[in-house]
């Protein structure tokens, strides 16, 4: 006759479960290897989910509490490390996802950017800004990028044309630089504002010292 494998057992009392935890926790104590085994086993796993969800189901703030704490924070961190290094190229996959892209692109979006000026950037130029008005400054400049040196014809493309004091409507000539994309790129943002007005205000203040000589 087959073992008939508790069935015949009536209901577990909390005291009886309470003594068969004790006597696992014992037993995994001393025997760290069968633990590890035995909570890599699909039922485990399994097990071990079902009680987080029943846990976070009755606690609804404990997985926002820990996700919080600092200890959390480091083992996720290392988890997706470790991940990432496992397979190299799947960050790379799922940043270029449109769905990815695309919600990165409105948590960016108007005033949520860093860089937003409330719709400043939005502001047509004036009709003077043309062609020819770029080309005069690049001209001024002998086509070189006024932060690199590097010389048009090294590039892609022709030079940007910055605006010293980021204001649109000033047309001032020595208030213009051209810039190589890269160049122009690094002006850009809140922060760096200041710093660039001042590098470029120098730069013409030479270039207009080197004119008169």
């Amino acid at each position: 006759m087959p073992w008939p494998k508790g069935r015949l057992r009536g209901p577990q009392t909390s005291k009886h479960r309470a003594k068969i935890g004790a006597a696992k926790k014992e037993f995994h104590r001393e025997n760290p290897a069968a633990a590890k085994g035995w909570c890599n086993t699909p039922k485990a796993k399994a097990n071990m989910r079902a009680a987080r969800l029943k846990f976070y189901r009755e606690q609804p703030n404990a997985a926002k509490e820990w996700q919080s704490t600092p200890e959390a924070k480091a083992n996720q961190s290392s988890a997706m490390k470790k991940f990432y290094r496992d397979h190299p190229g799947f960050q790379y996959e799922i940043q270029n996802r449109p769905e990815v892209k695309a919600r990165a692109s409105f948590r960016t979006m108007g005033d949520k950017n860093p860089n937003w000026q409330s719709g400043l950037t939005k502001n047509p130029y004036p009709v003077e800004f043309n062609a020819e008005f770029r080309e005069r400054v690049r001209e001024r400049y002998d086509y070189t990028c006024a932060a690199c040196k590097r010389r048009q014809e090294q590039l892609k493309r022709k030079l940007d044309v910055h605006h010293i004091d980021y204001n649109k409507d000033n047309l001032d000539p020595d208030n213009f630089v051209p810039l190589c994309v890269s160049c122009h790129g690094a002006t850009k943002g809140k922060k760096n504002r200041t710093y660039w007005t001042t590098v470029f205000q120098n730069i013409v203040s030479m270039n207009k010292c080197e004119e008169l000589r």
